[in-house]
């Protein structure tokens, strides 16, 4: 078998025991009677992309299974608390055989060939076989995995560091004291295999430990690797062949024969008992909290700010009544005071002529006057003293309940912080599965490699740390691959021989940093530039004038590589564009930085919580928008002297140089405000770049909890989310990242056609489909025949690539994905003006006649059904891409 056949089996095979654990859960709710909408859906996703998966690949008898999988949950989906016991048991069954056929699928060194059973009727499906753990219980597994855990992240992280001294007792005492605990409570929970190998891992490491042997780089890797395979066992995704290996290798080291495994003495279990009792015992004094339940605590500070926002808002508005009254007040008073004496000084004057003319010195009618007067004057004057009262009483009312909101303002902050730190896990959890990564890879690409963590202890969200696992695996792999120089060039340069890729994590504000760098040639930025001219996305001369900065943004595009020919390591459908694509879902950015020679460092920000942000509340014409304050980096109204032009452009100038100076109105494509003498500006500072973004208004600064923006509305330019303010109003939040991109309207208001910097003779397609293995055949299939491949997950990801202005002559297109489903992909192109035009073929395993009558009333060019004639998908393809080229 060759080695592309190698990799695609082992690519197909890793995507498909993937989807397992949905296929499981489906079935598990069913027959517990607890499925919702979503677990099902979810189930029958994966039920049909291993189904078209498999007919891809060449493997029927799977997608035959996984098509009456697919139909039995497709009949329990309508009513799945009325779903009948049949179905129930066909369900389970179609789980069951899937994965017996992939558990036989595993790939040797020497690969032989796959024989696949005959897929019998679900009825006489056997069940799948248990696991040597099954009578132990859930929790004492669960805990036996946390504890092993953390005894093969001491065996990754110290056992490489036994390389600079392999005589230092005390480092060698606790790798054998991780690899004897591990052995013994291997062998209390039934992980037999995990008990030998750590058996001969520790009849090495005794030998170091008590001097009589002296480890060599070579040993270390074997133990490295019996530690990988161990890893994987826990994990469930054991390797039988690779586990023999590592033994192999290990009895070959001891000298020991063979036949001699079998004769490994059983582990002392009341012994090795002891371990798992501290770890039980912490895991009854705490609470497994699902992340759904705290997503829900989460969303109810959520609601806590915006209840506190609110009232914020309507104290500020008592505050300014209160305010607008005290002059009418202080009026009032005054008019009260002059009345009064005036009043005094009349009756003086009248009292003094009343006296001197009669006898009691008043008249009938000035007596009358007299006490009226008085009488209004003096109620006049006690209502003044009321008033006074009143607002002393107001001002008073007023302070206690600017100290309750600030009271509230600490508890909601505590609560989120406390809530926040429930939610985060350390970094070095995920240390195991780099460090695997960086040894294996570097075994594959002949290099030697070493994986350093500094910051394990740096917290990151449990959902965020997940997200970026397989991004951060991928740059691990990209460094070794295109970073890390062969052992004789390193050692010809002077470098040490092993390469180093070092993970940094540090929080700064409220952002998580991690950069992940590595000590080898760098990027070649001409190499870059010439990619660039020669894949046709710039001409020779556009590209060079890029910057390095520029430059870099190439590299984060789709199927963008300045290699002609796809690595193992490298060409797995999986580029630095998802990477981004992660990094920006999460509300992220990620920069590049490189020095030829002396290595490349990616460097990723994250916020450390997703759901409230502190934010800046600005102005764009008659639209209030919010800015995540993180990145702001100043406000300013510059005067006339402040501000300058570089050819057209206007920029401000600042005290470390200048940026562009935009309208934000004209960014976002908005209608302007009246002109105003010096508006206020704000300078943005994200990805590396800058711009001076200049707003109508400032409103102020505030918390705000980010609402997630509809799927229609996820692809809206500059925007990442939105809020609502106390008063029930909607304010967008804009992305930091695309405003310093953008800088001008025409980029962010419709996508530039690709096709006029293309090479007249080039065609290029957009594959759209879910599942990995589908999108590598089909690149595999059209980069052959001459195509230019670009990828996408799903209909998200494609709107992604085509607003970057990557235009493709034709669209290929699944229709079952997540996120975006080809149907959505098809009628959202077809109302977008400036793509309205693409051909779009659907390649999809839906036969029925509905499928294909909506395809095609919804604009799609052809319909093709999986699987398919190779040369008959390429014709159909050129076919469309003719027109295209000519109109273009």
């Amino acid at each position: 078998m060759s080695d592309f056949d190698r990799e695609i089996l082992t690519g197909f095979v890793e995507e498909a025991t993937g989807y397992l654990p949905a296929l499981r859960a489906g079935a598990a709710a069913l027959r517990a009677g607890t499925a919702d909408g979503p677990t099902l859906e979810e189930a029958h996703r994966c039920a049909h992309t291993i189904k078209g998966a498999a007919a891809m690949v060449g493997f029927p008898d799977l997608s035959h299974v996984a098509f009456h999988l697919e139909d039995a949950i497709e009949k329990a989906t309508p009513n799945p608390a009325g779903v009948t016991p049949e179905v129930l048991d066909a369900i389970d069954a179609g789980v069951a055989r899937v994965e017996a056929i992939l558990a036989g699928m595993a790939v040797p060194a020497e690969l032989p060939p796959v024989e696949l059973p005959p897929p019998p009727e679900f009825d006489a499906l056997p069940e799948p076989p248990e696991p040597d753990s099954a009578a132990i219980s859930a929790e004492l597994l669960e805990v036996f995995r946390l504890e092993a855990e953390e005894h093969i992240r001491v065996l990754t992280t110290l056992l490489p560091e036994a390389r600079t001294d392999p005589t230092d007792r005390d480092r060698w005492q606790d790798i054998r004291r991780a690899a004897h605990t591990l052995k013994g409570t291997a062998g209390l929970v039934g992980f037999d295999d995990v008990t030998r190998l750590a058996h001969r891992m520790e009849d090495l490491l005794d030998a170091y430990f008590d001097g009589s042997r002296t480890a060599t780089g070579d040993e270390i890797d074997a133990l490295l690797a019996a530690a990988d395979v161990i890893a994987e066992t826990v994990e469930n995704r054991a390797d039988a062949a690779a586990f023999a290996a590592v033994h192999a290798r290990l009895e070959a080291i001891l000298g020991v024969q063979p036949a001699a495994a079998a004769e490994v003495a059983e582990p002392e279990v009341v012994e090795e008992a002891v371990p798992l009792r501290p770890a039980r015992e912490a895991a009854e004094s705490s609470v497994r909290v699902p992340i759904s339940k705290l997503d829900e605590i989460a969303k109810l500070v959520g609601e806590l700010v915006i209840a506190r926002t609110a009232l914020e808002q309507r104290v500020g508005e008592f505050a300014r009544l209160l305010g607008e009254a005290k002059p009418a007040a202080a009026r009032l008073n005054r008019v009260s005071g002059k009345l009064e004496s005036g009043y005094e000084a009349s009756a003086l004057a009248g009292g003094n002529a009343g006296h001197a003319g009669g006898g009691d010195g008043f008249d009938s009618l000035e007596f009358d006057r007299y006490t009226e007067f008085h009488l209004l004057s003096r109620e006049l004057a006690e209502t003044t003293t009321d008033v006074r009262t009143v607002f002393g009483e107001f001002g008073h009312i007023l302070g206690e309940i600017e100290g309750q909101i600030s009271r509230q303002v600490r508890i909601a902050s505590e609560v989120e912080d406390k809530l926040m730190r429930l939610r985060m896990v350390p970094l070095s959890t995920i240390t195991a599965k780099l460090e695997r990564a960086a040894r294996t890879s570097a075994t594959t690409a002949g290099k030697k490699a070493e994986f350093a963590l500094d910051g394990e202890r740096t917290g990151l969200d449990k959902t965020v740390l997940e997200a970026m696992a397989d991004p951060l695996l991928h740059l691990v792999r990209n460094a070794v691959d295109h970073g890390l120089e062969p052992p004789e060039v390193r050692l010809a340069l002077g470098k040490p021989a092993h390469g180093t890729i070092t993970l940094r994590g540090k929080h700064e504000g409220s952002h998580v940093v991690l950069t992940l760098a590595d000590d080898g040639r760098g990027i070649d930025f001409e190499t870059v530039r010439a990619a660039v001219a020669r894949r046709g996305l710039a001409t020779p001369d556009e590209a060079e004038g890029f910057s390095q900065a520029e430059l870099s943004d190439f590299l984060f595009r789709p199927g963008f590589s300045t290699r002609d020919e796809v690595s193992e390591l490298s060409g797995r459908g999986v580029g630095l564009d998802v990477v981004k694509s992660r990094v920006e879902a999460l509300k992220g950015t990620v920069t590049i930085a490189s020095t030829v020679g002396g290595g490349t460092t990616f460097t990723v920000r994250l916020p450390m919580t997703l759901a409230v942000v502190r934010a800046l509340l600005v102005k764009a014409g008659t639209q209030t928008f919010a800015i995540p304050l993180e990145a702001v980096e100043q406000i300013l109204r510059p005067g006339d002297g402040d501000t300058d032009r570089v050819g057209r452009d206007p920029v401000l100038r600042l005290k470390d140089g200048v940026c562009p100076l935009v309208p934000l109105a004209r960014v976002l494509n908005l209608r302007h405000a009246e002109e105003t003498a010096r508006p206020p500006v704000v300078v943005l500072s994200a990805g590396g770049r800058r711009v001076a973004l200049q707003i109508d208004k400032l409103v102020g600064g505030r918390e705000v909890v980010i609402k997630a923006l509809g799927r229609q509305l996820r692809q809206v330019a500059a925007v990442s989310g939105a809020t609502l303010l106390g008063d029930g109003s909607v304010v967008l939040i804009l992305n930091p990242a695309e405003l310093t991109r953008a800088q001008v309207a025409p980029q962010l208001a419709a996508p530039r056609s690709a096709t006029t910097s293309r090479p007249r003779d080039a065609k290029s397609v957009l594959v759209v489909d879910d599942s990995p293995s589908v999108r590598r055949v089909l690149t595999m299939l059209l980069g052959g025949a001459g195509w230019q491949v670009t990828t996408a997950k799903d209909g998200v990801e494609a709107l992604d690539v085509l607003q970057r202005g990557e235009v493709p002559d034709v669209v290929l297109t699944d229709v079952e994905m997540p996120r975006m489903d080809g149907y959505e992909l098809l009628a959202t192109i077809r109302g977008q003006a400036a793509v309205a035009h693409l051909p779009v073929a659907v390649l999809t395993s839906r036969a029925a006649d509905k499928h294909r009558r909506k395809a095609l009333d919804l604009g799609a060019s052809a319909y093709v059904v999986k699987p398919y004639q190779d040369e008959n998908l390429l014709e159909i393809l050129r076919h469309l891409a003719r027109p295209v080229r000519a109109g273009v």
